[in-house]
């Protein structure tokens, strides 16, 4: 039965995985200035998102 990782495939995989986090840091990076701009208020609507899913888990377990 043959190998599932042999050592072309890691080295794939390694190589693939480094150059794919550099490929969105460098990505990221260059649309900062764009994100900051149009998702000033997002910080604010993520945690009212959770609060609200929170507060639904929440009571929930307590009529439950």
């Amino acid at each position: 039965m043959e190998q599932l990782f042999n050592k072309g495939r890691v080295v794939f995989a390694v190589v693939f995985s480094i150059v794919f986090i550099g490929v969105l840091v460098w990505a990221y990076r260059s649309d900062l200035s764009y994100l900051r701009r149009h998702y000033r208020g997002l910080w604010w609507i993520a945690l009212s998102v959770i609060g609200c899913l929170l507060a639904f888990v929440g009571l929930k377990r307590l009529v439950l």
